[in-house]
């Protein structure tokens, strides 16, 4: 049986596996034959998987991140009973098994998201892997949704008030008018949308397969859309995972009411609500507003090429110098 074979089994046994890590999830966004997994362990007994998605560009072979995948990396299965310092250890030790089998590879550059939940980033820079830090925004119990909002600043409250006078919530069942609403956020900051409307409907087809996803919209009185979000879920959380708003109707502030909804779904499922944060500083400021927890991960990287390497650093000089 192939390391692939045994972690299809896992994943359809183990819940504390992330969505993004899921081999169904990995199967809609780099295909069937796409991405693949080293294991640690013999048979079953599976201490660690490691996920990933080879591809190659000009400077050669790469691991990277993957589009509308939050995180992968290496997942860890912890003995019961385990001590922080036995904890420490075995992961380190986990840790450099995997750095030996990315460094077998011959790539030119490794990079991946990790999940909050992993914060022992030491044995990587121990590797000399870079980490560099990213926050999301988590709402770590759902299970009181009127709590919830009371711990939502005033703000946020006064603009909940008004929306509710005019717009309302329903389920998206258009996918391409849902794409189109989507796409729009990214025109506004003039930019391309960096998936397809194939890719986008692929995980959604996989999710639904899953009963893992929900299209949510905010409509007027007029009946016109003015946001749009995809919520995806595993066993531990919903997470916000696609969000678009209609540049003319912002002003409507029908957005925070579909996050205010997207959270509300967490608590009917039972789960936390990931917002997929951004580091972008006027988007972290609108979703802090809701009350969620900070949370660091990592988004570990290192750079193997000479040449990309020199490419690198002469981008940053020029960067430094405007």
């Amino acid at each position: 049986m192939t390391d692939k074979e045994r972690y299809r089994i896992l994943c359809k046994k183990e819940a504390s596996i992330p969505i993004f890590s899921m081999d169904w999830w990995l199967d809609a966004v780099c295909g069937v034959d796409g991405w693949d997994v080293y294991l640690i362990g013999w048979g079953m007994d599976i201490k660690a998987a490691f996920t990933y998605c080879i591809r190659e560009d000009k400077w050669g072979r790469y691991i990277g991140r993957i589009l509308l995948t939050q995180n992968n990396g290496i997942w860890i299965k912890y003995p019961n009973g385990q001590g922080i310092t036995a904890k420490q250890s075995y992961e380190e030790k986990v840790i450099n098994e995997v750095c030996d089998f990315i460094e077998s590879l011959n790539l030119a550059r490794y990079e991946q998201q990790y999940h909050y939940n992993f914060t022992n980033y030491l044995p990587f820079y121990w590797r000399y892997f870079q980490g560099i830090m990213r926050y999301t925004y988590v709402i770590e119990d759902t299970s009181d949704i009127e709590r919830v909002r009371e711990g939502y600043s005033s703000k946020l409250k006064n603009i909940l008030r008004k929306a509710r006078k005019n717009l309302y919530i329903e389920r998206e069942n258009d996918l391409g008018a849902f794409f189109e609403i989507n796409r729009m956020s990214f025109v506004r900051q003039g930019i391309e949308i960096p998936y397809s409307y194939e890719y986008f409907k692929k995980i959604y087809e996989a999710c639904m397969q899953k009963g893992s996803v929900e299209l949510l919209c905010v409509k007027d009185l007029q009946c016109r859309t003015h946001s749009v979000a995809m919520l995806v879920w595993d066993s531990m959380s919903v997470y916000f995972l696609l969000n678009g708003t209609d540049p003319e109707l912002k002003a409507s502030q029908g957005n925070a009411l579909l996050i205010d909804s997207s959270i509300e779904k967490a608590h009917e499922l039972g789960l936390k609500f990931d917002f997929e944060g951004s580091v972008i500083k006027n988007v972290n400021h609108a979703y802090r507003e809701f009350g969620g927890r900070p949370k660091a991960y990592f988004r570990i990287r290192k750079v193997f090429s000479a040449e990309l390497i020199r490419a690198e650093a002469e981008m940053q000089i020029m960067q430094n110098s405007k």
